[in-house]
């Protein structure tokens, strides 16, 4: 089954780059993640919030130097005490890893890659320590160990906008926005194994992110028009 959380606005704040001015002083919130101490992380215009799994803030850390909107944010593998965080951002060719306090302590810097790129939309994470990420516009998915270097990549032409993606029982599970599904991909390969579509509720709308529940639920994030870029 898959559930439908439908944004009416914008759409999903980490695909608004398709929706407004690149050079926009305020973005909204844009990306939530639940660190592995139970902690959660929000960016919220150009700053990151950490609060205490209660709500409690603990800390606000500015992100204005970043280049363009942060569109990644997700939990490294590691014990609580870690709290790493990887991030992407727009216009900025390398992740970077964020300690506990959400202080830069490392800069990964993607290798092995057929053509540079400039925009990760979205990462996730693997157990092992790979990190797979969806190009959003370059329409495809790739995949790297935990230094950045070139592993695979999916099949040319099999996405239309390549977007929210996890990592879940050995598999890759990825938003295709404009082909409105998400595509389960091989765990090492990428090579397509399966799909869901999507259905529309109350006419045609577009995927955006997605994550499915213990339960096996999908809850989607939609937009109310498809992707162009």
């Amino acid at each position: 089954a898959i559930g439908l959380m439908l944004l009416l606005s914008m759409g999903c704040a980490g695909l608004a780059l398709y929706a407004g001015d690149r050079k926009a002083e305020h973005w909204g919130p844009r990306m939530l993640e639940r660190a592995p101490s139970g902690e959660v992380w929000l960016v919220l215009d150009r700053e990151l919030l950490i609060a205490s799994p209660a709500g409690t803030l603990r800390r606000r850390a500015p992100l204005s130097e970043m280049p363009g909107p942060v569109n990644a944010l997700v939990a490294l593998p590691g014990d609580e005490n870690q709290n790493r965080m990887l991030v992407g951002a727009i216009n900025l060719p390398a992740w970077l890893v964020m300690d506990g306090d959400g202080q830069v302590v490392e800069r990964i810097t993607p290798s092995g890659i057929d053509v540079p790129f400039y925009e990760t939309f979205h990462l996730a994470a693997a157990p092992d320590g790979r990190i797979a990420m969806g190009t959003g516009g370059d329409h495809r998915v790739l995949l790297f160990d935990a230094k950045g270097k070139y592993l695979a990549q999916s099949e040319p032409g099999a996405f239309r906008f390549a977007n929210g993606l996890w990592f879940e029982n050995g598999q890759w599970w990825v938003v295709d926005t404009n082909h409105r599904q998400i595509r389960i991909l091989n765990g090492e390969t990428l090579k397509a194994e399966a799909a869901v579509p999507v259905p529309a509720v109350d006419g045609a709308r577009w995927p955006s992110l997605a994550r499915r529940g213990k339960d096996g639920a999908i809850t989607v994030t939609e937009m109310r028009t498809e992707m162009q870029y």
